[in-house]
């Protein structure tokens, strides 16, 4: 959102997701060299962060917001509207399933899938952390809360043994909120029930945090100019949000 040179960024980003692929697949450990030349790559990038814009977080159901084409383009919507997307890391899911997991091998008395779980657990942050080693002072957000964090964001409005994306969704959006958003846009599809869940939550969320904007997006392969519409909307209460909390 911030570059000077319009599509410069995308270019990069094609070559070098390109690059951790063919890393990735020489299996030779190269991948944690590569993300270091990678940093530097895009910090060859002009940028121009003057007055700053406001951050939009993107909650919601996990394949539906991370793809592009099935969530139709959102973040470059927004993007073009004038903010910044923050997008929840698809990588949540996978630590939320791995406490699961532990949780109910601890329940059922099975030790050595306890052990099990906690060594994937392990092995998935030590890796997580070695890879985003080489951006600690570029990426702004690349900081995350443990799920035991964000679970416990959400416990005033979703129990913790209510299972699913729904708790994430919450606990994500207060973790967005603390960390400056001016709005959240939260993505399901249709009649989908965490997302709906989230959506009924919504409004006592907001009036915990400041009553920041709120957008839902239920997706069912008919938005348009409806969509573009409420998204035009969204960004103009975000904006004056952002303005109004500037410190």
């Amino acid at each position: 959102p911030y570059e000077k040179n319009q599509g410069e960024t995308d270019r990069l980003y094609a070559l070098c997701l390109d690059k951790i692929c063919r890393a990735a697949e020489g299996g030779n450990g190269k991948i944690f060299t590569t993300m270091a030349e990678i940093n530097e790559a895009f910090g060859s990038i002009y940028v121009n962060r003057n007055g700053g814009k406001p951050a939009i977080g993107i909650i919601g159901e996990i394949f539906l917001r991370c793809n592009p084409p099935c969530n139709t383009n959102v973040i470059r919507k927004i993007e073009a509207l004038g903010g910044e997307a923050w997008l929840a890391p698809s990588a949540e899911w996978g630590y939320y399933t791995n406490l699961g997991f532990i949780y109910e091998s601890l329940m059922h008395g099975k030790p050595f899938q306890i052990i099990k779980g906690l060594l994937t657990d392990l092995v998935q942050k030590w890796d997580d952390r070695r890879l985003a080693r080489a951006f600690k002072h570029t990426i702004r957000q690349l900081h995350e809360p443990s799920i035991l964090k964000t679970i416990n964001y959400a416990a005033p409005y979703l129990h913790y043994t209510y299972k699913g994306e729904a708790v994430l969704s919450i606990g994500k959006t207060i973790d967005f909120v603390k960390k400056g958003a001016s709005g959240i846009v939260n993505i399901f599809p249709f009649t989908c029930m965490p997302g709906t869940v989230v959506s009924a939550l919504a409004k006592k969320v907001r009036a915990d945090h400041g009553d920041f904007p709120w957008l839902d997006l239920a997706i069912d392969g008919n938005e348009g100019v409806n969509l573009d519409t409420r998204l035009e909307a969204f960004m103009h209460q975000a904006k004056a949000h952002h303005s109004a909390h500037k410190h």
